[in-house]
């Protein structure tokens, strides 16, 4: 597989989890409904998967 789609696929995670919380993301905080605790946790589960994935992948990529 190239490491160009491990990148992308860790970037995506991070996008995806910022995208939770904000106006136009699935959990619309602008169309009156609430955000819980558990949305939070969710997206900042997913920015912190894809931080430490995509900084893991640069880590193993430089010892090789």
């Amino acid at each position: 597989m190239p490491k160009w789609i491990g990148t992308l696929a860790w970037a995506w995670l991070i996008i995806v989890g910022a995208l939770m919380f904000t106006p136009i993301g699935p959990i619309c905080i602008a169309c009156g409904r609430a955000l819980t605790q558990t949305d939070y946790i969710i997206g900042a589960v997913s920015v912190i998967l894809g931080i430490g994935g995509l900084a893991t992948q640069f880590v193993g990529a430089r010892a090789s």
